[in-house]
């Protein structure tokens, strides 16, 4: 009833050479047309597009009277016209949820908590779920992740909180003591960590000092040896034709399956070889 009525008002208007148009108007689409900005009576020709959910444009009277023109119509409208596309208002809680998951996509043995979100402007989308999200996840701590609904972004402040599974020193681990055992698991902070948290002590001996309660980090830590520096090892000398064996001291740790420097006892030479387990270093002649 109400679009009959302002359709017979249109077109009397018209005559008189003056036209009515609504101030505020709603459309569903990102574009607008010419019966939307004035009567239905009125050519559906386009206007312009690219409205966003949400956004609002103020369309002067003199500019709606100059698409009246091009369409063949000389008239003079009395008011602006405000355009609004429909849209649902992104919550924050959207926008966390959407960043969390990236985080889980990309460390899923990392719990993320976003503590703070500010938008730098009011963001909508067709539904609440019709967005997408961009965010650097390598970074934790103040970051930045940008929002699109598909024809505008919008800029969102978060803090990302981050807790892995870790290892914290229940006693005072002295240097090359034995890890595994000195310390329990439990879920710690890395957001602001510079150093890789120790997922497994087992087989580790502490590098440095570690002090009771401490993170502890890889860098804190070491593979145990097989044989420890200043140890005896059988060294055997072998070309596949000619084999023999001699004892040698290790100069540095030693690894099973890696090379190492051996001092030959009897001639007091420093060689490489491969420590090879059980107490043998094999050296070629």
């Amino acid at each position: 009833m109400k679009r009959t009525f302002l359709a017979a008002a249109f077109a009397l208007l018209c005559v008189c050479g003056s036209a009515y148009a609504q101030k505020e108007i709603t459309i569903a689409e990102e574009c607008v047309y010419l019966d939307e900005l004035t009567a239905p009576s009125i050519p559906h020709t386009k206007v312009t597009c690219g409205f966003a959910p949400g956004e609002s444009r103020s369309f002067p009277k003199e500019a709606i009277e100059n698409y009246l023109r091009r369409s063949g119509i000389n008239a003079r409208v009395i008011n602006d016209v405000t355009v609004t596309r429909e849209g649902e208002k992104l919550s924050s809680e959207e926008i966390v949820k959407a960043a969390e998951e990236a985080y889980k996509r990309a460390y899923p043995d990392i719990t993320v908590n976003i503590e703070q979100v500010r938008f730098s402007r009011d963001m909508y989308a067709e539904k609440q779920e019709n967005f997408s999200i961009k965010i650097d996840t390598s970074k934790f701590g103040a970051t930045y992740a940008e929002v699109h609904n598909g024809l505008k972004k919008a800029q969102v402040y978060m803090y990302v909180r981050a807790y892995r599974q870790g290892y914290v020193a229940t006693e005072r681990i002295r240097q090359g003591e034995s890890v595994a055992g000195k310390v329990r698991p439990e879920m710690v902070d890395v957001t602001t960590s510079r150093q890789s948290i120790l997922t497994n002590p087992e087989g580790t001996i502490a590098a440095k000092i570690i002090a009771k309660g401490r993170t502890v980090t890889t860098d804190q830590v070491q593979e145990r040896p097989a044989l420890a520096k200043g140890e005896t090892v059988r060294l055997v000398y072998d070309n596949g034709l000619i084999k023999i064996e001699t004892t040698g001291v290790v100069e540095e740790n030693a690894f099973v399956g890696r090379p190492v420097q051996v001092r030959n006892t009897a001639s007091q030479k420093i060689i490489t070889a491969d420590y090879i387990g059980d107490g043998v270093a094999k050296a070629q002649l």
